[in-house]
């Protein structure tokens, strides 16, 4: 087995514009207040890291999830069925948000 070396990565999670206020569809309060320091650590990723990484969150338009695909209001719930199985679970619905193929 080859031997473990240490190095590090910058991971970034989910930093888009609908999950930003002021005009995100599902905005985290005050979430606009991480982007300087995420700024600055990308100026400086290739001083202090060995890899950077960046996730997105993205969905298909009429996505399970989405309460307009139900004709629901967001933030309520519904009984959807359970992948492979005869069984439903409880899907939390939310407004669209983070739509393939829009900005």
């Amino acid at each position: 087995m080859a031997a473990l070396s240490n190095k590090t990565a910058l991971i970034l999670v989910d930093i888009q514009h609908d999950f930003l206020p002021p005009d995100g569809s599902l905005a985290v309060t005050d979430g606009d207040q991480i982007l300087p320091p995420v700024y600055r650590l990308i100026e400086n990723a290739e001083k202090y890291f060995d890899l950077v990484v960046a996730s997105l969150d993205y969905h298909p338009v009429s996505h399970i999830s989405f309460a307009s695909t139900h004709g629901k209001e967001p933030f309520t719930t519904l009984e959807v069925p359970k992948l492979n199985s005869n069984e439903t679970i409880t899907q939390m619905l939310w407004p669209d948000h983070c739509v393939q193929g829009m900005i």
